[in-house]
Order: C-alpha cells, then sequence, then structure tokens
C-alpha cells in the first residue's frame, strides 16, 4: 500500500523539522565552522582531488573524458560564494533523503505503507516541490538539484546526515529496504506473422526479411550491453557486501542490523 500525498508531506516535514533547529543538530558550533560548509565552498585541493579522481576515471573512456586538473589554473578560477547556512542545509539534506528514499530503496512504516516519492526524477520533483512550498522562498529548487544525488561530492562526509534521518525515520517507527542495484535482461522479439503460400509476395517479403534481420541485429547488440550492465550491477553488489554504502551503515548505526534486502 503507497502512502498518500498528505502522509508523504507528514513525514518530509517529521524529517526535516525546523531547518535551523536541525542545523544546529548537525553543526552546534554554527554552520561556517563545520565541515559541511565545504559542501558548497569546497577548497582548492578538495576541487583538485575531485577532478583528479574523474580523470582517473574516465581518462581512457569513449563517451567520458576529462582533461587532467592543474591545481594553479583551479585556484586561478576560484570565484567564493556567499554562505548562505538555510540554503545549503536544504541542498544537503535534499541530496541525501535521495540516497534513501530512492535509488530503488523502500521507506516503510509499522503498518507496511511504502513512502514513494516517485523515480529517480520524480523524487527529486517531490524533494525541490516540498522545499519550494514549505521551507524556501528566495530562489526556487529544481528536480535536478537533487536527481541521483549528483550533489554529494566525494570530498565530504555525510554519515552524520544519514544517520539523523534515520533516527527520525526510526522515531516515527518506520523502516528501509535496501535494494542493490540491477538491470533486467528482457525480449523485444516480436512473434511473426504466418505468411500462407498463397500470400507470398517475393519482392514484399524479402524487404521484410532484410528489416528483420536488422532488428534482431540490433536487439542482440542491445542486448549484449544489458548483459555487461547486468554484470556491472553485479559487481556493485558484491563490493557492496564487501564495504558497505554510507546509508547503510548509517542504518546499521541507528536500527542495530543490517537492512532487509540488503544480504539478499
Amino acid at each position: 500500500m503507497q502512502a498518500s500525498d498528505k502522509q508523504i508531506q507528514s513525514l518530509l516535514t517529521h524529517l526535516f523539522q525546523s531547518p535551523e533547529e536541525t542545523i544546529k543538530v548537525l553543526a552546534p558550533d554554527g554552520w561556517e565552522n563545520s565541515p559541511y560548509l565545504y559542501y558548497l565552498h569546497p577548497t582548492h585541493d578538495q576541487i583538485f582531488a575531485y577532478r583528479m579522481d574523474l580523470y582517473e576515471t574516465h581518462k581512457d573512456g569513449k563517451l567520458l573524458k576529462f582533461d587532467m586538473p592543474v591545481l594553479e589554473e583551479i585556484v586561478k578560477e576560484y570565484e567564493a560564494t556567499p554562505v548562505k547556512p538555510v540554503y545549503e542545509f536544504l541542498d544537503l539534506f535534499g541530496n541525501c533523503l535521495w540516497k534513501i528514499f530512492s535509488d530503488g530503496h523502500t521507506v516503510f512504516d509499522k503498518n507496511g505503507i511504502e513512502y514513494d516519492l516517485g523515480s529517480f526524477r520524480g523524487t527529486g520533483s517531490t524533494l525541490a516541490d516540498f522545499m519550494n512550498d514549505s521551507l524556501w522562498t528566495e530562489t526556487k529548487f529544481d528536480y535536478l538539484d537533487f536527481y541521483c544525488a549528483m550533489g554529494l561530492k566525494s570530498w565530504l562526509s555525510v554519515q552524520s546526515v544519514y544517520e539523523l534521518i534515520f533516527e527520525r525515520l526510526k522515531q516515527l517507527g518506520c523502516d528501509w529496504r535496501y535494494s542493490h542495484s540491477r538491470v533486467n535482461l528482457f525480449s523485444f522479439n516480436k512473434e511473426q506473422e504466418e505468411i500462407k503460400p498463397e500470400e507470398y509476395e517475393p519482392a514484399k517479403n524479402a524487404l521484410a526479411e532484410i528489416e528483420n534481420a536488422k532488428r534482431e541485429d540490433e536487439i542482440a547488440k542491445f542486448q549484449s550491453q544489458l548483459a555487461q550492465l547486468d554484470e556491472a550491477a553485479e559487481q556493485d553488489k558484491e563490493q557492496s557486501l564487501n564495504n558497505p554504502p554510507k546509508t547503510v551503515l548509517a542504518y546499521r548505526k541507528i536500527y542495530g542490523k543490517l537492512p532487509e534486502g540488503f544480504l539478499e
């Protein structure tokens, strides 16, 4: 059973609570004096390390390629921006919520009601709309601000943010089901209509046979690509079991167990 829009709004209200008060929980000495400042205000070295990681990961790639970063150029192009604690907290918190509510995972309450915020894009839209309507009016958040949690960069630890989210979910009697990424293979083949001998037209049917052959070749190539993705997903699953994601570690700390689905 799926939660209603009203129930989802109520849950999000409990998770965010007062942004100013939640900031005090996460950053008791102030946002400017916390590690979270570097979320949107990274140091030159953090930017350099992040870009170097991208370069090393994709330097041999065919689709994505990055130039080797140069620290001096990063320092030269860097522009300081004003610190906006509430805005920056909402951006960070929203990205962390995406990692828990989307990506195939499920939040549910003691009655089995599932809090589905939508697809990858839908979850981003739900979070953005909630913040725009209830928490922030200076500018508008967009689903892209939270889509796939791309805002979470490697230089910032968000473990305590995940722990706070799970702590507040637990307060409401909610739990979390983990899902490993997986690509399911399927067939695109259509059953070919049987052609009666008296209806056979050589020219027409020769073209049809060529088109079918092309289509079957394209299907075979696509299924081969899906198989590679599926294999990569299995490797990611094995890696996750050996080195659990931050979300799983945070869940275990708050609930004292591994989430349902993680060992499956």
